[in-house]
């Protein structure tokens, strides 16, 4: 990998050679909405590596894939280039997207970094088509107990989700 280490020694972010739990965790997640991304545009929040919206837009589809940091999206849009995808960095309470352009919306295991999430998904449903689909992931917190994670600001529980 060509990328500086520290991109992603936070154990926070995983790359395609990890093959850690959750690498696996994460790239199920992308298995799952390639099933229903197959047209329009998608948008990848908290992409980090740049594997899932990679993966997605190997079905066809259009993909921006966003991060919040700069460093981390300039090395997705270097190491995966193909037509139709795009990596740009990008806050995900405040999206440089169009109202109503997105048809599929990704956040896996991204929730759980917002101090305000609802902030983060009011903004999802500005830039999301009357029709569009968000799917997202994060972690339970009744089975994520034992370890508190200094990333995440809240995780919720399924009442809470």
């Amino acid at each position: 990998m060509n990328e500086p280490p520290y991109l992603w020694d936070s154990g926070e972010r995983v790359h395609p050679e990890s093959h850690n739990t959750l690498y696996q965790e994460l790239f199920s997640a992308y298995k799952a909405a390639r099933n229903v991304s197959q047209k329009g545009l998608v948008l990848d929040v908290g992409c980090g590596a740049g594997y899932g919206a990679n993966y997605l837009a190997e079905a066809g589809c259009r993909v921006v894939g966003i991060d919040y940091e700069p460093a981390v999206a300039r090395a997705a849009a270097c190491r995966y280039r193909r037509r139709g995808l795009h990596f740009s960095c990008m806050d995900g309470t405040r999206l440089g997207l169009r109202s109503g352009s997105v048809d599929v919306a990704c956040a896996f295991q991204v929730l759980e970094h917002f101090s305000e999430p609802e902030q983060f998904l009011t903004e999802l449903a500005r830039v999301l088509r009357p029709d569009g689909l968000v799917i997202l992931s994060t972690p339970n917190a009744l089975t994520h107990v034992g370890f508190a994670n200094p990333f995440h600001k809240h995780e919720f529980t399924p009442e809470e989700l």
